[in-house]
C-alpha cells in the first residue's frame, strides 16, 4: 500500500465505490465486441479451458470473468465469491447454474483444503494491504489441489494508461504499487515450491480508454473503421512497446505434488 495513504482509508474508499453491482461495467466487458475480444484474449491464458475441473474465482465481482470463460468454452465446475452481497446477487441472477458465495478474501476462505483444481484471482491483490495479500495467496494455495494451477491477473503500474487511471481515481490508487517484479516476488515468497510462469499481456490498452463505458465513447467499439484503427495501434504497440510496460501481468503458479512418504515393502 502507498505509505501516504493509510490502509483503512483506502479500504473505506474501495468499499464505498464497489459495494453495488456495476451492471454497466459487466455489460461493457461482456457485450461490447471490441472489449469482449480483448477480454477473451486476456482470459484465454487462465486455464485449460476444455477440462471439466473444479474452479474457484476469488473476488468474482459481477461474474464478467466467468461469462468470458464460458464464451471461450470453459467447462469448469465454477464457484465464485465476493465480499459484496449486491454483486453476488447479480451473479446468481446471470449464472444460475454456478455457485456463488458471500465471503471476504481477508478471512479464511469457506472451502476445504484442496477443493479446487484451478483458482483465479484477478484485480484483487492490489486492493489488499500487504498482510492481507499474503493471507489471500496462502488461502488460494490451501484450497488448491496438489498439481493444481492458480492464475493471478493484475494491472501493471508501469503502463501509462493504467497508472493514469490509478492516479485519477482514489479507490484505485493502490494499483500504483502493482509492478510485475514485486508481484512475482510476492508470489514466490508466499508460495515456495510452486512452479511459476510469468507473462505480460495486452501491449496497448488504449482501446479500453477510448471505448470506456463511463469516460470514453463506447459507441466507437461498434464502428468498424474505429475498431480497425485501434486494432492497428495495438499491433504496432506489440512490436515496439517493451513488455514491462504492457497493461496486464499474468502469473500462473502450479502447486507442487507431495512426494510419496510411504515405506517401501
Amino acid at each position: 500500500m502507498p505509505a501516504s495513504a493509510p490502509a483503512d482509508a483506502i479500504r473505506r474508499r474501495q468499499e464505498e465505490f464497489y459495494q453495488g453491482a456495476e451492471i454497466e461495467r459487466f455489460d461493457w466487458l461482456t457485450g461490447l465486441p471490441i472489449i469482449q475480444k480483448m477480454e477473451r484474449a486476456l482470459l484465454s491464458h487462465v486455464t485449460e479451458l476444455g477440462e471439466a475441473v473444479a474452479m474457484l474465482e476469488v473476488g468474482c465481482g459481477e461474474g464478467a470473468n466467468l461469462a468470458t470463460l464460458r464464451a471461450l468454452g470453459a467447462r469448469a465446475r465454477y464457484t465464485g465469491f465476493d465480499c459484496f452481497p449486491a454483486k453476488i446477487a447479480f451473479c446468481r441472477s446471470r449464472h444460475p447454474r454456478d455457485t456463488f458465495v458471500v465471503a471476504d478474501a481477508r478471512t479464511m476462505f469457506p472451502f476445504r483444503d484442496g477443493a479446487y483444481d484451478r483458482v483465479l484471482i484477478r484485480d484483487v491483490l492490489h486492493h489488499l494491504s500487504a498482510g492481507d495479500r499474503v493471507h489471500a495467496l496462502r488461502e488460494c494455495g490451501r484450497v488448491l489441489s496438489p498439481g493444481g494451477t492458480m492464475c493471478i491477473v493484475e494491472g501493471n503500474a508501469a503502463n501509462l494508461i493504467g497508472a493514469g487511471f490509478a492516479l485519477l481515481f482514489p479507490h484505485e490508487r493502490c494499483m500504483l504499487e502493482t509492478r510485475i517484479s514485486r508481484l512475482t516476488d510476492l508470489v514466490a515468497g508466499t508460495l515456495p515450491g510452486y512452479q511459476i510462469r510469468v507473462t505480460m499481456e495486452e501491449p496497448s490498452n488504449l482501446t479500453r480508454l477510448v471505448a470506456h463505458y463511463r469516460f470514453g465513447l463506447p459507441r466507437l467499439g461498434r464502428v468498424p473503421l474505429a475498431a480497425a484503427v485501434l486494432a492497428a495501434e495495438a499491433s504496432v504497440a506489440r512490436s515496439i512497446r517493451p513488455q514491462r510496460a504492457w497493461a496486464y501481468s499474468v502469473i500462473r503458479a502450479r502447486k507442487p505434488i507431495p512426494k510419496s512418504t510411504g515405506a517401501s515393502a
